[in-house]
């Protein structure tokens, strides 16, 4: 089933559901080494892009620092959605990205599967216990 990412909402939440059990690894530099290619892109895309403004490189910067602070997560996240809400260049290369990707997508034991609308379908699970949400 295709990814159907109408909206900025959509896109930072399917961004993030992907990138955001990585971060931490990402953050002891070892992001060559989770094996998942398609998420390793998907960083490199959306990192390159927010280390071109000033804001959204500190808010990768502090993430990096600190991955596992929420308020570090959120920065992030808000920064991401200004530069998809101001960039329509951006906002489309990442939608094509995410859609080539794939809707499944698995990660050093975790499974991400986001069907659909990405901000109503999100099912997380790996060592650390199953996550899942639904809101239909």
């Amino acid at each position: 089933m295709p990814l159907d990412l109408a909206t900025t909402g959509e896109l930072v939440t399917t961004t993030w559901t992907m990138l955001a059990p990585l971060i931490p690894v990402i953050a002891r530099k070892a992001a060559e080494t989770t094996g998942e290619e398609s998420v390793k892109r998907l960083w490199a895309f959306v990192s390159g892009r927010m280390r071109q403004d000033a804001a959204a490189e500190r808010a990768v910067e502090k993430l990096l620092k600190t991955p596992e602070n929420a308020d570090r997560a959120a920065t992030f996240r808000t920064a991401l959605e200004d530069l998809i809400e101001d960039d329509a260049s951006f906002a489309a290369e990442l939608k094509a990205l995410l859609t080539e990707i794939g809707s499944t997508t698995t990660l050093e034991n975790r499974s991400i599967n986001i069907q659909g609308n990405a901000s109503n379908n999100i099912m997380v699970s790996g060592k650390a216990g199953n996550i899942s949400q639904t809101n239909k």
